[in-house]
């Protein structure tokens, strides 16, 4: 072959492997703010579910509340017992009922969460932010940013232990899932930091 040949060649080579380089024609499809974070949480719970060092602590809030419905009855029925034993003479219309899923059922943190006898649990304050923390410190474990167009509301409780002895408190082993309702019945759930 002659030197001009082999450059046509050459050329023509190159451009066969430029072609069979490229990619086929996959593009990545235009998707709204919403879509964006739907795949992004999927693609975060997918990895967290797979995660060997992570356990979720989302619960099904049907549970809960037939775990409080059954405490609830359980309660209830002490109290009937109690007054029974008391009282026989007692009219029926006075026996107290267990609340249905319906009705709202109150208990205070501290028993919610089985805390010892003088550790207390209440709540303090909010704000409301773009970013947690606010000063936007990389050296903290936890940092987070709202969406777009979102803020963060950031709840902060205060946990007091009013004995004398070490008490040992673990909010993240117990499984349990937060949601948060607000004014309009606005839900979301919640992450829990120290």
């Amino acid at each position: 072959m002659t030197g001009n040949k082999k450059k046509i060649v050459c050329g023509a080579l190159l451009c066969v492997m430029a072609l069979g380089m490229t990619a086929c024609g996959n593009e990545i499809p235009d998707l709204t703010e919403e879509e964006s974070q739907r795949v992004g949480e999927y693609a975060a719970v997918t990895l967290l579910k797979y995660d060997a060092n992570h356990r979720s602590r989302l619960v099904d809030p049907e549970i809960v509340i037939a775990k409080l419905e059954k405490d609830a009855a359980r309660e209830a029925g002490r109290q009937e017992n109690a007054q029974t034993e008391e009282k026989p003479a007692e009219s029926a219309a006075s026996e107290s009922q267990a609340p249905t899923a319906q009705e709202d059922i109150t208990t205070s943190l501290e028993d919610f969460f089985g805390l010892a006898e003088g550790v207390t649990l209440t709540y303090r304050d909010y704000q409301i932010a773009d970013s947690y923390p606010e000063d936007g410190s990389t050296e903290d474990y936890f940092a987070l940013d709202a969406s777009t167009g979102k803020k963060l509301l950031i709840l902060n409780f205060e946990l007091t232990n009013g004995t004398d002895q070490e008490e040992n408190v673990d909010f993240l082993s117990t499984a349990s899932r937060y949601i948060i309702t607000v004014n309009d019945g606005t839900r979301g759930n919640a992450l829990t930091t120290m």
